[in-house]
């Protein structure tokens, strides 16, 4: 049967505040607080995602507006073949 677990050492250089320390040194891992910061990591970074999706519908109006101008001037270039 494997095991799965994590090296409190490693654990420590990112969420230091999961790692406790006995009397003779050694460490731990406390998983009891894993699933909450897991949980707070996912919130963060759906908002990181939602905020990319806004900036590329935004930059994908930005470049349809520059095509249009872009095809006024330039209407048989290639980005403007079939273009209204």
């Amino acid at each position: 049967q494997q095991s799965y677990g994590l090296i409190a050492q490693e654990v420590e250089n990112v969420l230091p505040e999961l790692v406790t320390e006995d009397e003779q040194s050694y460490k731990a891992v406390n998983y009891s607080k894993l699933p909450l910061l897991l949980l707070q990591a996912i919130k963060e970074q759906q908002q990181q995602i939602n905020q990319l999706r806004t900036q590329l519908n935004e930059t994908r109006v930005e470049i349809e507006s520059l095509k249009r101008v872009i095809c006024l001037s330039h209407p048989r270039a290639e980005s403007c073949r079939g273009a209204d």
